[in-house]
């Protein structure tokens, strides 16, 4: 997974969607890669947006990562 290259595509589409990208980072935990997102947005973040948030970009990465590698997707909000 090339977050150099991921980057700015998530950023764009976080801030369609009404948030601000604040980090975006990977690791390996228990050996299972983990993408990092934490986002944050001038209304408060409940836990529906997460969900809402999460499953749009779920979907948008599917279309932009090329890579093979499985990850789980974790979103937070700052």
């Amino acid at each position: 997974m090339d977050l150099k290259a991921l980057s700015p595509k998530l950023e764009s589409k976080i801030n369609e969607l009404g948030y601000e990208l604040v980090s975006l980072s990977s690791r390996k935990e228990k050996g299972d890669l983990i993408l990092s997102i934490v986002v944050d947005r001038v209304e408060a973040i409940d836990r529906n947006a997460i969900v809402d948030l999460s499953n749009a970009l779920s979907s948008y990465l599917d279309e932009i990562d090329d890579s093979k590698e499985a990850y789980m997707l974790d979103i937070s909000y700052d």
